[in-house]
């Protein structure tokens, strides 16, 4: 129960903001969005649609363009809220992955400018140290 104390308190100082948008019949989630607010910047953390799990080109469609509107929406929403700066969250640098191409194309249809930027863990505690160790031997083996 700690943690999702903790995940309160991060989503009531507007730190971590979690948006969705839902089928207006059904209220089934469409597409979510989970970002991280610090300085003056909303820094997109995950996205979620389910538009690749589906068969039905229509279908795919309504879902890509209700997270499409989400995006939009987040875009106004941190705007209100007087964050200057809009981050999509990576970019795909390689020339092979056509769906990373696709995502990169996605973001660009937006407008707005790329920035090199780079996101890091420092550790301050040996529970830090072992932390970022068995991050890196996951991340090996997988």
């Amino acid at each position: 129960m700690q943690s999702v104390n903790r995940y309160v308190q991060y989503v009531t100082h507007h730190t971590l903001v979690i948006r969705s948008v839902v089928d207006a019949q059904s209220r089934e989630p469409l597409a979510m969005h989970s970002y991280i607010v610090s300085d003056g910047r909303a820094r997109l953390h995950q996205s979620a649609s389910l538009f690749r799990t589906c068969d039905d080109k229509a279908e795919q469609s309504r879902i890509g363009r209700a997270n499409r509107f989400l995006h939009m929406d987040d875009m106004l929403y941190f705007k209100g809220l007087g964050i200057a700066s809009f981050d999509f969250g990576g970019w795909y640098g390689g020339t092979t992955d056509t769906a990373k191409l696709a995502i990169n194309s996605f973001k660009e249809s937006f407008g707005g400018y790329r920035r090199d930027d780079f996101s890091y863990i420092v550790p301050l505690t040996i529970r830090g140290w072992l932390s970022v160790l068995v991050r890196a031997v996951a991340r090996k083996i997988s």
